[in-house]
């Protein structure tokens, strides 16, 4: 996986031939250019797989380009990984199924196979209703899996 410094690197070049090599040299208007340059991306950035070293070396030097939120997020994650960080682009942390889904109605649930090309999902049109034994009748309600290149 690409570091956010590896990514920005590659474009570097496309964003503006003024824009110095070194960090250190970079003004606020060249990291603004970055950030209007990447805005799209940097929600899909898989942040919280990278080591704190590289949180430190690699992506801390372009924290300017990052929603304060994320980076806040991040550091928490980081400092305190058994604390719930409540954020989209953060994994979930293990958290009891019932503590998410009791009483919701019209909910999916994706899951990605660890180390395999496959993702199972359900959707459930009925609520969830922990104190129910016993299975629930619906034709509403449906399986699916996506695996190999059909993600």
């Amino acid at each position: 996986m690409k570091s956010l410094q590896e990514f920005t690197s590659l474009h570097e070049s496309d964003l503006n031939s003024t824009i110095p090599e070194s960090l250190e040299e970079w003004s606020d208007e060249n990291f603004i250019t970055l950030k209007v340059t990447l805005q799209q991306c940097l929600p899909l950035i898989r942040y919280f797989h990278n080591s704190n070293s590289d949180v430190m070396y690699k992506i801390k030097s372009y924290k300017k380009i990052l929603n304060k939120k994320i980076w806040n997020g991040l550091k928490k994650l980081l400092i305190l990984p058994d604390q719930f960080v409540e954020s989209i682009i953060f994994p979930s942390k293990l958290v009891n199924f019932w503590d998410i889904y009791d009483g919701h109605a019209n909910t999916i649930v994706v899951i990605k196979v660890k180390g395999k090309s496959k993702i199972l999902g359900i959707f459930n049109s009925s609520a969830w209703d922990r104190t129910k034994v016993h299975d629930m009748k619906t034709n509403k309600s449906f399986i699916f899996s996506f695996k190999d290149g059909n993600i």
